[in-house]
């Protein structure tokens, strides 16, 4: 995605035309989310251990940006930068917030929740409208490699090595949690975190939060627009 595609996004005007080169995901798509946010705009960082997004930030000569950190844990997990709030998680299914992000962003978290769909609607919950959401998990593609016979070795190639891992996301998988949720997907697709196979979208938070309808989109003509006018009866990109 281009700068002028995601700030387009931002702009809540219209999403990206939905061709193979704006809808595709790259490796480098959330650094271009960052660079593309509002000025002093909110990041949300559901899943913070690590703090990367405020380097990444940083890095892309964002440091105007306001971030939050979220996390299962009471406390701010491990080297928490300057400046930077901590919100936790609620363990009651409370928002972690109400519509103060920008840019919400959840990355490796969801293929470790036994909830998505709750992790999914706070993500909705958090966000401002009009507002962006990244999510990114290992795809079924991680699930591939064979698991070493003789766990000594300590290989973690495979998606199964890590005992916490609960599904793997591919994008299809993605595109209707999102839509299930009347989030109009932006982006979509494969790319690589670490060396592993992994999924990514970018929804817009371009309606008011809706309960979460399950859809398969088996009959639905091809694209966006038509899934949110089959799902929700309402255009994609209004």
């Amino acid at each position: 995605m281009t700068d002028t595609a995601v700030a387009a996004a931002f702009d809540i005007q219209c999403p990206a035309p939905e061709t193979a080169d704006t809808f595709c995901i790259s490796d480098h798509t959330l650094e271009d989310l960052l660079r593309a946010a509002p000025a002093q705009g909110t990041v949300l960082d559901v899943g913070c251990s690590g703090w990367v997004l405020p380097r990444l930030a940083a890095s892309v000569g964002r440091e105007d940006l306001r971030h939050i950190g979220a996390d299962l844990t009471p406390t701010p997990p491990p080297g928490v930068p300057p400046g930077v709030e901590y919100r936790p998680i609620p363990s009651d299914g409370a928002p972690i917030c109400e519509a103060i992000a920008d840019l919400t962003v959840s990355r490796h978290s969801l293929v470790h929740s036994t909830q998505p769909l709750g992790l999914f609607a706070a993500l909705m919950q958090a966000t401002k409208h009009g507002g962006l959401i990244y999510v990114e998990a290992p795809s079924e593609l991680s699930c591939r490699p064979n698991s070493a016979d003789d766990p000594r070795a300590h290989g973690f190639d495979c998606f199964w090595d890590d005992p916490t891992h609960v599904r793997p996301w591919p994008p299809a998988a993605l595109y209707r949690l999102a839509i299930g949720f009347g989030a109009t997907p932006l982006q979509c697709g494969r790319m690589t975190r670490w060396a592993i196979p992994c999924a990514a979208i970018v929804a817009q938070k371009t309606h008011a939060d809706k309960s979460y309808r399950y859809v398969t989109l088996s009959t639905t003509p091809f694209g966006v627009e038509a899934a949110m006018q089959d799902v929700w009866n309402i255009s994609g990109t209004s």
